[in-house]
């Protein structure tokens, strides 16, 4: 009966294949949209905060160390400096949130900090933005110890002088250099002394735009099954299930069509996918399995519940679900913790795994082919229990 099967299911799933392309292309462009502002929300939580600084003193040399703070990569990536005339102003701007904080820096800070005096400067921080205001607090820390640091240094040296009754030009021609030094080292200490690398996002191994590319991708694999529903709903009917069963046909016969047919057209997909993400064979092989996983899923789940009804809205419910906890719809920074650990053993995220393996160019991992096997039994089971309670005679159809 196998062969009259795949036939009829073969009729049934060329009958959906233009519309199903349709819809696939439709749903591919949605994806990509939707996928590319959800990684640009996820962008924004990390973009540089918008500080104001209000420059009291407004000297020339208190002008060029600004400048060279600036202008140095690292304050460049935390944050976007912009200079205001007064503090009011910039105090405005920021109630109206144009700012995430406001940095003040007194007059005169510059003589005291060559001098070694304590200079306290001030700084605003909206309520709106309490992350951020605590990378601004953190960054003046780090900047105030390491000119104090590097003022201790100066007054070592000064006491040096002091002792061994060096001379006041000595001392003067000490300080003036010294602090000159100092200065241009703390300005130029993190370009310098430092080096910068862009680490994975938030554990997953990969770019934050890599990762919900992998994430929309899945999406698209398991959600292109609801563009059949001939395929499922049509044998599944009291009437012609029973005429099948009264021809010989077995649960195999009858679920090996709806499994195959859509995996073809998955493992399409998933070679268009991996094409454009540069995956190796590796990568593409895993695609592929990702794609009868998806197959076996989708297509037994539809079995399962075809005389309950609403096995699309399960099959979609299920995967936007999935896609939240994996953090693909917000990001991962700003869920429960729990979440993503939990997506990780649902069927999308078995699905997920390998994708993001095969971006890392590593093959797939085991607690992922095992939780996949896992739900394909489950699903299998769960379809072909489903059949127990299909007509199997006209008799049965009739009552």
């Amino acid at each position: 009966m196998s062969g009259p099967m795949l036939k009829r299911d073969g009729r049934l799933f060329l009958r959906g294949l233009l519309p199903a392309l349709l819809l696939t292309c439709i749903l591919a462009v949605a994806c990509g949209v939707a996928g590319a502002a959800a990684s640009k929300g996820a962008e924004r939580q990390t973009d540089p905060v918008k500080v104001a600084l209000v420059d009291n003193e407004d000297s020339l040399l208190s002008r060029i160390s600004i400048s060279m703070v600036t202008d140095q990569s690292y304050m460049s990536s935390l944050m976007t400096i912009t200079q205001e005339d007064n503090e009011t102003d910039a105090l405005r701007k920021m109630r109206e949130g144009e700012y995430g904080a406001v940095v003040s820096l007194p007059d005169g800070y510059m003589e005291k900090i060559m001098h070694g005096e304590n200079c306290t400067g001030k700084i605003y921080i909206s309520d709106a933005l309490e992350n951020e205001g605590e990378l601004i607090e953190s960054i003046s820390d780090f900047g105030a110890r390491l000119l104090t640091a590097g003022q201790l240094g100066v007054f070592a040296g000064e006491r040096v002088i002091v002792e061994d009754e060096l001379g006041e030009s000595v001392h003067s021609q000490f300080l003036e250099n010294s602090n000159a030094k100092l200065i241009t080292f703390a300005l130029d200490a993190y370009d310098s002394i430092f080096t910068f690398e862009v680490l994975p996002y938030a554990s997953t191994g990969v770019s934050m735009t890599m990762y919900y590319a992998a994430c929309w991708i899945v999406l698209l694999i398991f959600v292109v099954g609801l563009f059949f529903p001939e395929l499922y709903i049509t044998d599944c009917k009291g009437s012609i299930y029973a005429r099948l069963k009264t021809y010989g046909m077995s649960s195999f016969d009858f679920m090996l069509g709806k499994v195959l047919y859509p995996t073809i057209f998955r493992m399409a997909l998933a070679v268009i996918a991996s094409i454009i993400l540069k995956f190796n064979a590796v990568g593409t092989l895993s695609m592929c399995m990702i794609s009868l996983f998806a197959s076996l899923v989708t297509s037994n789940l539809a079995v399962a519940l075809s005389k309950k009804g609403g096995w699309s809205v399960a099959i979609l419910a299920m995967s936007a679900v999935c896609l939240f906890m994996a953090g693909g719809l917000v990001p991962r920074t700003m869920l429960p913790e729990i979440l993503p650990k939990i997506a990780a053993y649902t069927p999308f995220g078995a699905a997920l795994s390998p994708v993001l393996s095969s971006i890392r160019g590593e093959g797939p991992e085991l607690k992922a082919i095992i939780i996949a096997l896992i739900y394909s039994a489950v699903f299998i089971i769960a379809a072909f229990s489903a059949q127990r309670y299909f007509p199997k005679s006209n008799e049965e159809v009739r009552l």
